[in-house]
């Protein structure tokens, strides 16, 4: 038996309320973890897998109907 986890969020009255998070693979499959969560509980931040195979960083908006996360913007190069 194989087992993926996804990301989940708890909130509302005594954590009753679980929000999966999903993955950043067209089927949802795979893992995801959030690694930060802002102060009020809105955004959370963390790795998913992807169809390509890379983990890569999400940023999601948490709400009531919550959306699938979003892959994070890549940084702009340093120059030398």
């Amino acid at each position: 038996m194989i087992h993926f986890f996804n990301a989940v969020i708890w909130s509302g009255d005594n954590w009753g309320t679980k929000t999966r998070l999903g993955t950043l693979k067209s089927d949802n499959s795979g893992k995801s973890l959030v690694r930060a969560l802002s102060a009020d509980g809105k955004i959370a931040m963390g790795i998913s897998d992807t169809d390509s195979g890379v983990s890569r960083v999400f940023i999601s908006r948490i709400s009531r109907s919550v959306p699938a996360p979003v892959e994070a913007p890549q940084p702009a190069p340093i120059a030398p």
